[in-house]
């Protein structure tokens, strides 16, 4: 048996990208999303004030994010909706309403998501060698994540994904590690993670004891900065694991 025979993947910047990213054009594709959703919640008389809707919305959104970079207890969206209408004094939304206006909320942010070209070719090739596939993603609607797999066709190849937005925990919380890798069925010293985020993927997996696989990119997000982690390899494209995985596995 292989040494290592699991390998987990982050999502977003690793097996998917988004091109041209900066933080500013990342929130302007949320922002056209709550415009959308905003519209939506109108239609449906949900909502009377789209302009104060929009505001406290984005002020419950910014406040659990900050939340979640100190306690790494994940928010949902449909969370975050609810808390928004009820601090309007807005009756709770029969739940496929809400389910549908959530859909609404992310269906922007998802078309700027591209798979990285070189993402399929490798899944296929660790699947054909029989290891086990896993996506842990820090996102806060799971339904969106499963769904962009589906539509993208890559979701055959992962024995299991998870979402920060399942779990009620995000990277780099070390029961986000052990959710899926229960899952699995697998252990920390039969694991690889692979991600771009030094903090949430590297160090997160790490405190587990589990192999870690830098993906460098061009920019830092914020949890990124100054922190001083040292994975056991870093690459530039995922098609560089392929060899690391069998130098680990033949030593």
């Amino acid at each position: 048996m292989a040494r290592y025979n699991t390998i987990i993947f982050d999502l977003g910047f690793t097996l998917v990208i988004f091109e041209n990213f900066t933080l500013e054009r990342y929130f302007k594709t949320l922002n056209q999303g709550l415009d959308s959703m905003t519209q939506f919640l109108l239609g449906k008389n949900i909502i009377t004030d789209p302009i104060k809707f929009k505001k406290k919305f984005k002020m419950f959104r910014n406040r659990n994010f900050e939340k979640s970079l100190i306690n790494n207890e994940e928010t949902t969206t449909e969370e975050t909706l609810r808390q928004t209408l009820e601090f309007l004094n807005i009756s709770p939304l029969d739940p496929q309403i809400l389910h549908k206006a959530v859909l609404i909320y992310h269906s922007t942010e998802g078309a700027f998501w591209k798979i990285r070209t070189t993402a399929k070719p490798i899944l296929q090739q660790l699947k054909a060698e029989n290891f086990k596939l896993g996506v842990l993603s820090n996102a806060p609607f799971h339904q969106g994540i499963l769904s962009f797999l589906e539509v993208n066709e890559i979701s055959q190849y992962f024995d299991a994904i998870a979402t920060s937005a399942q779990i009620g925990f995000c990277k780099p919380d070390r029961r986000t590690f052990e959710f899926i890798l229960e899952k699995l069925e697998s252990k920390p010293s039969q694991s690889i993670m692979v991600g771009d985020d030094l903090k949430n993927d590297i160090y997160g997996a790490q405190q587990l004891g589990m192999k870690t696989i830098y993906l460098k990119k061009n920019f830092n997000l914020p949890s990124s900065h100054s922190i001083q982690i040292i994975p056991d390899y870093e690459i530039e494209d995922l098609p560089e694991i392929i060899p690391i995985i069998r130098k680990w596995n033949n030593s």
